[in-house]
């Protein structure tokens, strides 16, 4: 399993259940979605429809699995 980011900074939600679970976002930066990334991946999980969109420009052939 792998996973990457759009770039964006961690959502405020998602920081405050890290930190209340023990751990610390403080510089947390995933690492950068890349063609090659999604031509080797079975499934793409995507937060929002805008996120689905940038993956199928950056590879179209993959919106099947998006």
């Amino acid at each position: 399993m792998h996973s990457a980011g759009t770039g964006s900074a961690m959502d405020k939600r998602a920081a405050a259940q890290l930190l209340a679970h023990g751990g610390d976002p403080t510089g947390f930066r995933a690492r950068d979605l890349t063609p090659a990334l999604i031509a080797e991946s079975d499934l793409i999980l995507t937060a929002t429809r805008d996120h689905r969109g940038s993956v199928a420009v950056m590879y179209p052939k993959a919106l099947r699995k998006v």
